[in-house]
């Protein structure tokens, strides 16, 4: 039944959301270095472009910096993050912090690299 064809009123509203992340070049090669010096290139990984909102894109607005996933999964660990049955592999946190210092390192004497 086509009667009504025609009498459709729409409104539209656009709420802004985050502004894109976008990381700095330069920084994020000095951190995938600095990773791939430690823990050798096979432990870099890539993340495909996403349509997510992070609240990080406004610091990387008014300073250069990266947003970096840090990989904690391990052996029944495999759920993603903000699942129900995300789990935390507490082996990896020595791990990521001892990846901080080598990092820190790095920005603060570059000439060592």
């Amino acid at each position: 039944d086509m009667e009504g064809e025609g009498r459709v009123r729409v409104r539209t509203r656009w709420h802004e959301g985050y502004p894109p992340t976008i990381n700095d070049p330069r920084l994020a090669q000095v951190v995938r270095d600095v990773a791939a010096d430690w823990l050798g290139p096979r432990a870099l990984g890539s993340t495909p472009s996403s349509f997510g909102g992070e609240d990080f894109s406004y610091f990387l607005e008014k300073v250069p910096g990266v947003y970096i996933l840090l990989g904690t999964g391990g052996p029944g660990c495999d759920a993603p993050l903000h699942s129900p049955r995300f789990c935390l592999n507490e082996e990896a946190l020595p791990l990521w912090l001892e990846f901080w210092a080598r990092l820190a390192e790095r920005m603060l004497n570059p000439s060592a690299a």
